[in-house]
């Protein structure tokens, strides 16, 4: 199992580190993450495909289906197989590549719109396919569709063992230019590596493994990178070539995890620091215990002028404030804090109270091209002292759909406002189908009684419940009683029991709670959870509705599970399918010439065909339970199986 650190998208500049980095040093603010938990791809962070559509410079096709999230990776596959929505090819790469068919399938996935960047440290962990043909890339491109600017984190076109770092820009008399080279050293398809670039307005430095393979400074034409977005696919030809005819597919491009830092964008805000570094100081500046706000510390002002200030990298055309506490000595020593150099008028706020500290700021807005600001605070009058402490500089944000100014709440796939300071989760598809429900910290089955508890699972009916979706809800019935899951009311404390009746107290939202586990959430509240009491793992404790704790007595296992055995004629020994239940797809062996047809939990028919010998299904289907219907000259055979 692998241990990983859970970060948080933060809307502004975050006030809370995550996991540094492995390459650059310095304080770093982690400003977007993906673990790739769960079993599919998190859609509030990335979009599928290429945001100009489905086909690139390469020969594949690229389609949602060939990106999964399985076992903590992403991953990617590629496949020697056209698909039926591909154009025939295209000419547009003639001069680099010559004609180009459309004959093979895969993936990509970007993060334009719901992550998009402008100077950090972009970094991820990687496995390469071993396929010679393919070509893996992890890059970014410009949000407003120009090009270049692109950076190229990872390209392996050629030998496994190599790969491609670049940087292509707009030169001087508006030709494509470029600086990078390539690195040569381990087998990257044999396990994972990290791949890294820091980006600032004049430099870009390439790290493999987090260590610095090179550097490249008083460089300008680095900030042609503005509002860039990232972008992981796996392509197969084009420049990689032909594809060799012993060629292996379908391969896989797999990621671990994909991160962005910011730098600590301006320091010393509180004066904690020893000294006032980095600001810099004019005249009489002083850090003083006398002039603190919070803490130990604040910064003193004393006659006039005198001011402190320092430069910080911010990104173009981006609405910041800046500003904190402070108060005046006296009457006729007032304050003011400043901004200048940003692209537009200086700007001053002036705080004149001298009774106590009160907070005021400035919002400004960077130019198209300006990546950096002064800001300061200014004493310009009396020959008093004047206090600050406390200070900030954030980006300027709306409300999010909970109303919080710079939180990071949204509206999930089902239209309810999720995240943030909600404590919602977003809603999760489940297949109509049977099914056992397990608190996760218990293992134990509910059951219905009196009322809804925790019991021994036992292969009983009483332990299976029939779900289906009922508009963006799901009506929940139990085999043994044919009764429904349901609240008296939906307020916390009450316990869950059954009905008769279908209505708004027996339906149930499902939430994503992470590892492939479920949150069950009444219609009628959505603040509320269904909780095991008293988080107890012993059988017979009920079940009841509770605010939200993020604990496993609040998660559920929902397991697609079998009421009877079909029938079964003939040679019965013969074939033999596994793994039965699957995650990603099963394997039917010993069968010889066949033919196949997959039928769903309302008999319709999903999948058929033929085959010899060995049948491998099922990465395409939903969660559920389907029959697997096999026929051959001697003998049919009905195998139920269950996707997890």
């Amino acid at each position: 199992m692998k241990l990983k650190v859970i970060g948080i998208l933060l809307a502004f500049f975050g006030y809370i580190f995550g996991q540094q980095p492995q390459g650059p040093g310095g304080t770093w603010n982690l400003v977007f993450e993906d673990n790739f938990d769960g079993s599919t791809l998190n859609t509030q962070k990335w979009n599928y495909n290429y945001t100009w559509g489905r086909t690139h410079n390469h020969r594949a096709y690229m389609v949602d289906s060939m990106v999964k999230v399985v076992n903590g990776q992403l991953r990617i596959k590629a496949k020697h197989e056209r698909n039926p929505s591909a154009p025939d090819g295209t000419d547009k790469w003639s001069n680099q590549f010559g004609y180009i068919p459309f004959d093979y399938t895969s993936g990509a996935v970007n993060t334009n719109s719901k992550f998009n960047f402008a100077y950090g440290y972009l970094e991820g962990s990687f496995k390469a396919p071993a396929t010679l043909g393919t070509w893996p890339a992890f890059w970014t491109l410009n949000a407003n569709g120009a090009w270049p600017p692109e950076i190229d984190v990872l390209e392996i076109p050629k030998a496994r063992n190599e790969h491609h770092y670049y940087y292509h820009y707009k030169n001087s008399s508006g030709a494509e230019a470029s600086f990078g080279t390539t690195h040569t050293g381990p087998d990257k398809s044999a396990a994972f590596h990290t791949y890294g670039v820091e980006w600032g307005p004049t430099y870009m430095k390439f790290y493999f493994d987090g260590q610095l393979l090179n550097s490249y400074t008083n460089r300008t034409e680095c900030n042609q990178g503005i509002d860039m977005y990232v972008i992981i696919n796996l392509a197969v030809g084009g420049w990689a070539g032909d594809i060799p005819a012993n060629a292996a597919f379908p391969c896989y491009f797999y990621s671990d995890w994909v991160r962005v830092w910011k730098k600590d964008p301006v320091g010393n805000l509180d004066f904690e620091a020893t000294g006032l570094a980095p600001w810099g100081a004019w005249n009489t500046a002083t850090q003083t215990t006398d002039c603190k706000r919070s803490g130990s510390k604040g910064v003193k002002l004393t006659g006039n002028p005198a001011s402190i200030e320092q430069t910080v990298d911010l990104s173009a055309n981006t609405t910041y404030i800046y500003g904190g506490y402070a108060k005046a000595g006296s009457t006729g020593d007032p304050v003011m804090f400043g901004v200048k150099n940003y692209g537009g008028d200086q700007l001053t706020k002036t705080v004149t109270s001298t009774t106590a500290f009160v907070r005021d700021s400035i919002i400004f807005k960077t130019g198209t091209t300006n990546t950096s600001a002064v800001i300061f605070f200014y004493k310009n009058q009396g020959t008093g002292s004047a206090c600050g402490d406390d200070f900030f500089l954030r980006k300027s944000t709306v409300k999010d759909c909970a109303g919080q100014e710079g939180g990071t709440a949204v509206n999930d796939a089902c239209g309810v406002c999720v995240g943030g300071s909600t404590k919602r989760n977003p809603c999760k598809d489940l297949a109509d189908g049977n099914y056992t429900i397990k608190p996760l910290h218990s293992g134990l089955c509910l059951e219905p009684g009196t009322e809804i508890t925790q019991q021994t699972c036992n292969a009983e009916n009483k332990e299976i419940w029939i779900i289906n979706q009922n508009g963006q809800f799901y009506q929940i019935k139990n085999v043994a009683t044919n009764q429904y899951l349901a609240v008296s009311s939906a307020t916390s404390g009450n316990h869950l029991t059954q009905t008769s009746t279908l209505g708004n107290n027996a339906l149930w939202r499902l939430e994503d709670a992470g590892g492939g586990n479920y949150n069950l959430v009444p219609s009628g509240n959505l603040d509320l959870v269904v909780d095991v009491n008293s988080a107890a793992t012993t059988a017979g404790v009920y079940t009841l509705l509770y605010n939200r704790l993020g604990a496993d007595n609040q998660k559920y296992v929902f397991t697609a599970t079998v009421l009877t055995d079909l029938d079964e004629v003939s040679n019965l020994n013969t074939a033999t399918c596994y793994p039965n239940p699957f995650e990603d797809h099963f394997i039917l062996t010993q069968v010889g010439d066949f033919s196949y047809e997959v039928l769903n939990n309302t008999g319709s028919s999903v999948a058929s065909g033929l085959g010899k010998d060995e049948l491998t299904l099922g990465e395409d289907l939903r969660a559920g339970v389907y029959t697997l219907k096999v026929e051959t000259q001697t003998y049919r055979k009905f195998i139920r199986i269950v996707k997890q």
